[in-house]
């Protein structure tokens, strides 16, 4: 199932802001929680659903810097794309 939002303001927490767009369709809730949030813009991940307010078209995510400072594997897999189609980046470990 898909949610069209609008993000908002960061957080104190450092969580983002999200709120639903005025397409109706589809409010984030409980259950939602680490699901992807995609951003059309920049063709990727932006982040991870962490909580909803419920009773409010509002929920909250945490941006992906913050999940790749937590877990640094993760880094490889929520990269941007590259601009060069075909050409893999090195890991930081084969780097000298």
């Amino acid at each position: 199932m898909w949610h069209s939002a609008v993000l908002r303001q960061q957080q104190g927490n450092g969580w983002l802001q999200f709120e639903q767009a005025t397409d109706g369709r589809y409010a984030v809730r409980r259950g939602f929680s680490g699901a992807p949030v995609w951003d059309d813009e920049l063709a990727a991940v932006v982040g991870m659903v962490v909580a909803a307010d419920p009773g409010h078209p509002v929920a909250f995510l945490i941006p992906t810097d913050r999940l790749v400072a937590a877990a640094p594997s993760l880094r490889d897999v929520v990269g941007l794309p590259s601009p060069f189609p075909g050409l893999r980046r090195r890991s930081s470990a084969g780097m000298k």
